[in-house]
């Protein structure tokens, strides 16, 4: 029973995770009936509050537990929500809270969810009621409106030491710090269905999340509630476009793209657009680009053509990283054909290309045959104008738009043809804007869009280490030093076991640790010999040979004497022999390969007199013919498959895989990874 009661509103308010003393966790370590800690995993508590001289409890509520870090035995200390739950008022001075390990608390499997909208942690201090109803201070920011992906990743990232426990019908208020840390703005949930009981434990459990799509949001006169709906801009197709493709975009679509640059820097080209400059390309490396959160963008790029109204020429480098494009549409287009490439960025930008008859025009870029060009070039060049300040060129007119501008701003650079692009160009460039997320402030809705994609706290980015999508979480020194997002900070400093040496490595650092594996393999390849057996039949690798011979121990058995041969006599006359009875009677085996065993198929003699002839010709090569057995038969088809798949590593190598128990070609070119220095690699 704790007495001393004391409410926590400054560092986890909006957890449900209690401390407790120390004299709690003596007792249940000293306790004979049992390890209290392996009744529930995670440890869970049953609190019930009581009033001295009154009758039935206060309130109960099911807990999780901190840390056990109080010095009195008789205190306690609870989180402002849990206070709530336990509906414990402000005089705390009669209160006493029993408690008791709660195993029978059941794991969730299912959830349903309305989100409400926001409320202020002022607002709750003040009026604590407020938290527990459905009422809410302002809607939800865009982002959670727009995706139920968000809402479950969100609360994914924010659940993670913060509650224990969830009850059907609660209202829940997710901080938008880490660990329940309250902030000024609380989102608030509500929670209408849980399987399979009223109150179930949400750690350590596989939880489905339904989140109900309509979403409440205050009116302007902050009385009533109405129904929000969900507004999704994307259409959600992808398209796969490669080097050189020209892609063609229908007016007004906003369509997704994944590129591949084949590993190489590429340039993204605006190919036709309309007068206005309507038609952008926003990228990033993820999926999760949009017109609002992206890593490149064309809107600042000037179109360095125009031909009949028609802008081109807007380019944006890119690297290896940009994965995914998407169509972006600033204003109403007024054309009917948009299109855009992507080409290797050593490639320059020409509108044609031409043949040994054919000349390409340096005004208009088309290509004209030779005999016409010097007709074609007065024509286009009294047809074609060049601004002197930007250089655009317009093409097929005889005057430059009386619309034309250039942005004074110093550096900027900005040009364009109409009063609705100059418009678009102030916008994207010049006027400040905020950070709905995390409030900061940025010179510009570029600025804005690269920070949500890279930095924002409360923007959302595929984890490189669980793979989730969640958001990037507040950075700190380590994060910024690793060039990690807060979440990916965390998420990294977890270990795991290197399949290599078995050694536990912090998921942030594998990477590092595996190129010092790869270094070693290299150092150890350098360092080693590899010897083929001389039998082109075996071909197994060794460091060193028994004999004078070449030949593997299992290869050289058959000829091995104790008798002295220093000039190698003896063996030659036994491998005469050997040769004679292979091509004579052969060994007998249906597996055979050997091309000078008739067992084989491959050899066949009409007379004594030829075969004694093939044979005296094999002795005097420095190769032998010798019948193996079936296991070294299967090894060296394999080897000689492999190499006739691949050319990246050299025999030896090839041999060495084979020989360590590689089963089939995959195998061996994993071996070979791991093991083995590439030919690319000498």
């Amino acid at each position: 029973m704790f007495k001393k009661i004391s409410i926590d509103v400054d560092i986890h308010p909006l957890s449900d995770k209690v401390v407790l003393p120390h004299e709690v966790l003596a007792n249940w370590a000293g306790l004979s009936t049992g390890d209290v800690f392996e009744q529930s995993k995670p440890l869970t508590l049953l609190l019930t509050a009581r009033r001295q001289g009154a009758t039935g409890a206060i309130g109960t509520c099911v807990v999780g537990i901190r840390e056990f870090s109080l010095d009195d035995k008789e205190a306690i200390l609870l989180p402002w929500l849990v206070a709530q739950r336990l509906e414990l008022g402000n005089d705390l001075s009669e209160v006493t809270i029993e408690y008791r390990v709660f195993s029978e608390l059941p794991n969730g499997t299912s959830m349903q969810l309305e989100p409400l909208g926001v409320v202020f942690w002022s607002r709750l201090l003040a009026e604590p009621g407020h938290g527990m109803d459905d009422s809410v201070d302002a809607p939800l920011p865009a982002w959670l409106q727009s995706d139920d992906e968000h809402v479950r990743a969100f609360l994914e990232a924010r659940w993670n030491n913060t509650l224990t426990s969830v009850m059907a019908g609660d209202c829940l208020l997710v901080s938008t710090a880490e660990n329940g840390a309250a902030a000024e703005e609380l989102y608030k949930f509500k929670v209408l269905r849980l399987e399979p009981a009223e109150v179930v434990c949400v750690v350590n459990t596989d939880l489905r999340l339904d989140v109900v799509r309509s979403v409440r949001a205050p009116t302007a006169a902050g009385s009533e509630v109405e129904h929000v709906r969900e507004v999704v801009g994307q259409s959600g197709r992808t398209a796969t476009v490669q080097l050189g493709d020209v892609v063609h975009v229908l007016p007004g679509t906003n369509e997704m793209y994944q590129i591949d640059t084949r590993g190489e820097r590429a340039v993204v080209e605006i190919l036709c657009n309309d007068e206005d400059e309507s038609f952008h390309i926003v990228g990033g490396t993820s999926d999760l680009v949009t017109e609002e959160f992206y890593e490149i963008t064309s809107v600042a790029s000037a179109a360095k053509e125009s031909h009949n109204g028609k802008n081109r020429g807007n380019c944006i480098p890119i690297d290896s990283s940009i994965r995914f494009l998407r169509s972006c549409f600033s204003s109403a287009p007024k054309g009917s054909t948009f299109s855009f490439t992507v080409r290797p960025a050593a490639e320059p930008s020409v509108a044609c290309i031409t043949s040994a008859d054919e000349v390409c025009c340096e005004y208009c870029g088309n290509c004209i045959l030779k005999d016409t060009y010097m007709m074609h070039e007065l024509h286009c060049q009294r047809r074609t104008k060049i601004c002197d300040v930007c250089g655009k060129k317009y093409i097929n007119t005889r005057v430059k738009p009386t619309a034309h501008w250039h942005c004074p701003k110093q550096d900027c650079g900005g040009v364009g043809d109409t009063e609705q692009s100059h418009i678009t160009h102030d916008r994207y460039c010049h006027e400040e804007q905020l950070c709905e997320g995390c409030q900061h402030s940025f010179a510009n809705a570029i600025e804005l869009g690269r920070h949500k994609a890279l930095d924002c706290p409360m923007s959302f980015h595929y984890c490189r280490f669980c793979q989730l999508k969640v958001l990037h979480g507040e950075s700190t020194v380590e994060s910024r030093y690793f060039g990690l997002s807060g979440h990916e900070y965390h998420c990294g400093v977890k270990t795991v076991d290197c399949y290599k040496c078995q050694k536990p490595v912090r998921r942030l650092e594998l990477a590092s640790h595996l190129a010092l594996h790869d270094h070693e393999r290299k150092v150890r390849g350098k360092n080693t010999l590899i010897l083929l057996c001389g039998n082109v039949n075996c071909r197994r690798a060794v460091s060193s040979f028994s004999n004078d011979h070449n030949l593997c121990d299992t290869c050289f058995g058959p000829f091995y004497s104790t008798e002295e041969d220093l000039n190698g006599k003896r063996f030659r006359i036994r491998l005469e022999r050997r040769y004679f009875i292979q091509m004579s009677r052969g060994c007998g085996s249906t597996y055979c390969k050997n091309s000078a065993c008739i067992s084989s198929g491959l050899a066949s003699f009409p007379d004594t007199l030829s075969l004694m002839k093939y044979v005296q010709q094999l002795l005097l090569e420095t190769d032998y013919y010798l019948c193996v057995d079936e296991a070294t038969t299967r090894r060296k088809l394999l080897a000689d498959t492999f190499l006739e798949v691949s050319d990246a590593y050299a025999s030896p190598w090839v041999y060495r895989a084979v020989d360590t128990g590689a089963k089939d070609v995959a195998s061996v070119e994993q071996w070979l990874k791991e093991n083995a220095l590439a030919k690319s690699e000498l």
